[in-house]
């Protein structure tokens, strides 16, 4: 069980949530041993403001700010007395079949991108989540390729 000592800025996260000019596009995908690349198709991308909460949470889950990968057989991390509105402000999407993604109509602020990549090898489940921080301003189009 970890703790985040910081306190979560809900109005800065509703704020960072609301309707922007700004687009955040990208892809997310694993290179596995073999060569095979294996891409977030079909599941949920996450934006979540970058708030002093959200930082200190990342760290925990990824051990870095910018770029993480968590593998699978790590574990989940459990927080301790989580907001209930840290959920509530961010934003979703879902990979298309292509492993593409798109966040339209984004404030102008600082997001972690977060995804998980997962696929069955034998009876082991393989993969992890993966983490990118990025930010968009003064209606930009940002793209994105999110890896280990």
């Amino acid at each position: 069980m970890s703790l985040i000592r910081k306190i979560f800025d809900a109005e800065l996260a509703r704020k960072d949530t609301q309707k922007g000019p700004n687009t955040i596009k990208g892809s997310a995908l694993i290179r596995q041993q073999g060569g095979g690349v294996v891409t977030c198709a079909g599941q949920t991308v996450t934006a979540i403001p970058a708030t002093a909460y959200a930082d200190e949470r990342i760290w925990a889950i990824y051990g870095s700010y910018n770029k993480g990968y968590r593998p699978n057989h790590l574990g989940n991390i459990q927080f301790e007395n989580e907001p209930l509105e840290f959920r509530q402000f961010t934003l979703g999407t879902t990979c298309d079949a292509q492993g593409y993604f798109k966040f339209e109509n984004v404030a102008d602020a600082s997001f972690y991108i977060v995804t998980n990549i997962t696929w069955q090898a034998g009876n082991s489940q393989q993969g992890g989540r993966l983490m990118q921080k990025t930010n968009v301003w003064k209606g930009e189009l940002k793209e994105i390729v999110i890896t280990p």
